[in-house]
């Protein structure tokens, strides 16, 4: 699993990036299915914490253009709606693919409706859609400015 080894090199658990944010894109690049079965790796990399802890604190997960109601209800499941960014994969998921996998084209509004029909109150929606950005993206710059 690419998205732990930060975490496995103990990068953001004692050493030079505690504070380190990372987004994982396309539904968090299947790490999410397996939190529940990564605990071994807290005791083997002598982590402070489970691994999935790190997840929820460290990481930020993205669609990228994978519109599929279901990653969309376990990524909320697992790291909480404050903690998705909603994204396409522009212009790889523009629709060039005829008869392949259902969710691949983003274009004509499919993107935008993807997050409207969701299953999540408005302001949810909203945070998904812009508010978490604005609020790493802030979180960042204030990092930089104390650097």
């Amino acid at each position: 699993m690419r998205c732990s080894r930060p975490i496995r090199k103990t990068v953001v658990d004692r050493a030079r990036f505690p504070g380190l944010q990372v987004i994982a894109g396309h539904w968090g690049e299947v790490a999410l299915f397996y939190l529940d079965h990564t605990g071994f790796f807290g005791e083997a990399g002598r982590l402070r914490q489970p691994l999935a802890d790190y997840f929820k604190q460290n990481f930020w997960v993205a669609g990228s253009g994978t519109n599929s109601p279901r990653y969309l209800r376990w990524t909320a499941e697992v790291m909480g709606t404050d903690r998705m960014l909603y994204s396409t994969d522009y212009p790889f998921t523009f629709g060039f693919r005829p008869g392949g996998f259902p969710y691949v084209d983003t274009s004509n509004g499919a993107a935008r409706s993807f997050l409207e029909n969701s299953p999540f109150t408005d302001g949810q929606k909203a945070d998904i859609g812009h508010r978490n950005w604005e609020r790493l993206t802030a979180r960042a710059a204030i990092s930089a400015l104390e650097s």
